[in-house]
């Protein structure tokens, strides 16, 4: 059998210790990659057009964009990052930018050394976000189809990567894939739902 990938995720104190920057604009970057379990360039290149305030999503896919593996869904606004959205929705009517971060920036390197001057080199890497929003989940018991949606991820991708990182009783929890969920693809399209009307705090009415 294949070997399970090596997956790298942040524990929750060191989460906070990367939010805990002083840039705002760097501060909304890390908050909006967490939060969205998107992947870097999807949120370096935000357009204010695949933001929906009104009905509280982000619509990660481009227009006219071509489909690939990696799937980018639509997810909600988590009341966490709605002041985020709000203030670099502003900002970019001001600037009049094309991207909700300026000129659509590499935000690597950024990551790198702010990662590196915590102790956290180890993990500088962006991408560790979304491994850790999705550990963090299944920790916090959520259902693995709903982790999967966020993710924009088959229900089987995430059991092969983040499965066994987790405590043994995890494996048998009902992962909530009605035959109706099924047929939808695993997919969830979040326009119903209200701005802020799903948080991680209460770990999260979406996720949970």
């Amino acid at each position: 059998d294949e070997s399970p990938p090596d997956i790298q995720f942040y524990a929750a104190e060191q989460l906070q210790q990367i939010f805990a920057v002083e840039d705002p604009t760097v501060r909304r970057f890390l908050r909006l990659l967490y939060y969205t379990g998107s992947r870097r360039a999807a949120i370096e290149r935000l357009e204010p057009y695949q933001v929906d305030l009104q009905h509280g999503t982000i619509t990660l896919a481009k227009r006219g964009e071509k489909k690939t593996k990696k799937r980018r869904p639509v997810v909600p606004i988590f009341a966490e990052i709605r002041e985020d959205v709000d203030a670099l929705m502003a900002e970019a009517v001001t600037r009049k930018s094309t991207y909700l971060f300026a000129n659509g920036g590499n935000y690597y390197e950024r990551y790198r050394r702010h990662c590196t001057a915590l102790g956290l080199g180890h993990k500088a890497n962006p991408h560790v976000m979304r491994h850790t929003r999705a550990t963090l989940a299944l920790i916090a018991e959520t259902p693995i189809l709903k982790v999967a949606n966020l993710l924009g991820d088959t229900v089987a991708t995430v059991e092969k990567t983040y499965v066994h990182l987790l405590p043994k009783h995890l494996m048998s929890i009902d992962d909530g894939m009605s035959s109706g969920a099924l047929r939808a693809n695993g997919s969830r399209d979040c326009r119903d739902l209200g701005a802020g009307k799903a948080t991680l705090d209460e770990e999260d009415q979406w996720l949970s």
